[in-house]
């Protein structure tokens, strides 16, 4: 197994909130789910080089491989211009710099029948269930923030970079044995990067207490 079609076109969701510790710097904290991403073809496939003594193995496979992330992150953002004034409104355009952190948690689905690596035998096994894994996550980006004039709502949309790389994506079977995808031919486990480039938008509201 090398790699899964579709895994950077994610699409993700956020909601938290944050604070003024200074006239221009804000911390936040918040949530992040990702929507499922991946494929799952269905149709005859030839594995013949694979499974030499199973026919009934070369027909009618679903490939199913997909990833759900989710997680919190924790952010500083430094405004470069018009950050919001003490009364908690936003005037115009603003600019802003911004560096966060995270800790995420990943699930990955693999279709019926798929063998690991069980590396307390050395030997494959069918994979009973969802692999799972965490890692941290580091980001850096840049954004702009917008007022609508409506319901004191802001528009917010950037572009950030992160860095998030799960390497220890396993399944446990029920002697409590560690199994992992690996790459073909090999004891090297597949690792799911989801480094590089991100969009974001959304709508947030400022408010003073």
């Amino acid at each position: 197994y090398d790699h899964i079609d579709g895994i950077f076109r994610s699409k993700e969701f956020n909601a938290g909130l944050g604070y003024m510790v200074a006239r221009n710097i804000a911390v936040s904290a918040g949530l992040t789910y990702w929507l499922k991403m991946g494929n799952t073809p269905v149709g005859d496939y030839d594995f013949s080089a694979a499974f030499p003594a199973d026919t009934s193995a070369h027909t009618g496979f679903e490939l199913k491989s997909e990833v759900q992330v989710y997680g919190f992150a924790t952010d500083v953002h430094y405004y470069l211009v018009n950050q919001p004034n003490v009364n908690g409104v936003l005037n115009a355009l603003a600019v802003k710099l911004s560096v966060g952190g995270g800790y995420y948690f990943a699930r990955w689905s693999l279709w019926e029948n798929y063998l690991g690596y069980n590396l307390s035998t050395g030997d494959y096994e069918e994979i009973g269930g969802k692999l799972t894994g965490s890692a941290p996550g580091v980001t850096v980006g840049a954004s702009f923030e917008y007022p609508i004039k409506l319901a004191g709502l802001v528009v917010e949309g950037g572009a950030q970079y992160q860095y998030l790389n799960f390497t220890n994506m396993k399944w446990y079977n029920d002697q409590s044995q560690e199994t992992v995808v690996v790459h073909q031919g090999t004891s090297d486990r597949v690792k799911l990067d989801f480094s590089g480039p991100r969009a974001q938008f959304g709508l947030k509201r400022y408010f003073n207490w």
